[in-house]
């Protein structure tokens, strides 16, 4: 059974970070936070509310009917076609209907619960916005957005953006934790667990100012942090850290129902269907369609590697075309092979690989 009680979660946090923990303002939010990660029900209802607004906007870009039970079932398959560049003749979507749609909905919802849409430090610096600003050849996207983390943000940056209260996405997470996972957790909280008002972004603000650190012994070196307790803990098999304390409930095993690990919650919703009567089959066509995307572009980012250690043996980024290639697609709509022929366009790739990789394009 992966289901654990906030009496459970507040001991692992005791045993974790010390008994001074349970002294801060919101431990006993954090306790239930945790708690309420592990209750797969109530997630999944969250996920199927998700879904279904994917679905009414859906209906609302082409005109149609969200009552009309057929409708259900057109739209699905005309979104599926859509992402398999398909033609479906009985509901033609087009990129104008799809963009953003998950991205709009969970950035809306949000916002109707006090969270923010602030950049990181490195769009705050003037030299670095001055040079993108230079040499930017594609339109600056103006929506009401989160921020990109385009690369490995730092423990002290990424806690600076929870202290803001700001979500961001992550194509530079490894396809299997998910881009969009942490903000599908959240979503489920303030549709189920904390569902008016601002408590849920004061808790997600609160998680980045808690001081307290663990020194992971499975992996030297590297601290470990509340966010990882609460929501980003480790299955046992699918992160690079393993530290007993971190296991989710439902012990080692990959695909568990425990979604304070969000390798976890990614595959459960990507590998299937449904849950008891709960259904997501627009998120889950988005979540797999993202996911082969990034496969294809990360194993290109490792061919790299072992293309360029053959040149400089002390070349050890596998991440480096990723990103590279990521910054010129946002910023100038070209290959890496082509911008980097542009010094200065190079520059300003080479200067946001070295800043706190959060940006919004």
């Amino acid at each position: 059974m992966s289901e654990v009680s906030s009496e459970d979660v507040g001991s692992n946090l005791k045993d974790i970070f010390g008994s001074n923990i349970s002294k801060e303002t919101y431990f006993p939010r954090w306790c239930q936070l945790g708690a309420f990660l592990t209750r797969k029900v109530e997630v999944l209802r969250a996920i199927e509310k998700l879904d279904n607004l994917m679905f009414e906007r859906l209906c609302k870009k082409k005109g149609l009917n969200t009552n009309a039970v057929p409708n259900r079932k057109m739209v699905t398959e005309a979104y599926s076609a859509y992402h398999q560049r398909k033609t479906y003749r009985l509901c033609q979507l087009a990129k104008s209907d799809v963009s953003h749609l998950l991205s709009d909905i969970l950035t809306e919802k949000e916002m109707a619960f006090h969270f923010k849409t602030k950049v990181g430090r490195s769009q705050e610096d003037v030299a670095i916005s001055s040079a993108v600003a230079a040499t930017r050849t594609t339109l600056p996207d103006t929506r009401e957005k989160v921020p990109t983390y385009h690369g490995f943000v730092r423990p002290t940056d990424f806690r600076l953006q929870l202290e803001k209260k700001t979500q961001w996405i992550d194509p530079g997470a490894q396809p299997i934790h998910g881009e969009y996972t942490h903000r599908l957790q959240w979503f489920a909280v303030i549709s189920e667990l904390w569902s008016t008002g601002a408590t849920a972004s004061n808790v997600f603000a609160s998680i980045g100012r808690y001081p307290g650190t663990f020194a992971s012994t499975t992996s030297p070196g590297a601290d470990l942090y509340l966010w990882d307790a609460l929501c980003d803990r480790t299955n046992g098999e699918d992160v690079s850290f393993d530290d007993l304390q971190f296991l989710t409930s439902d012990g080692p095993k990959s695909g568990g129902n425990d979604f304070r690990a969000p390798e976890n919650l990614n595959l459960f919703l990507t590998n299937k269907d449904g849950f008891q009567s709960f259904r997501w089959p627009l998120l889950k066509i988005f979540l797999v369609a993202t996911r082969e995307k990034r496969e294809v572009q990360f194993g290109a980012s490792e061919q790299y590697m072992v293309n360029a250690k053959k040149i400089d043996p002390d070349f050890e980024d596998p991440m480096f075309y990723f990103q590279a290639t990521y910054l010129s697609k946002k910023l100038y709509n070209q290959t890496f092979e082509e911008a980097q022929k542009d010094n200065a366009k190079l520059d300003v790739i080479l200067k946001l690989l070295k800043s706190d990789q959060i940006w919004k394009f």
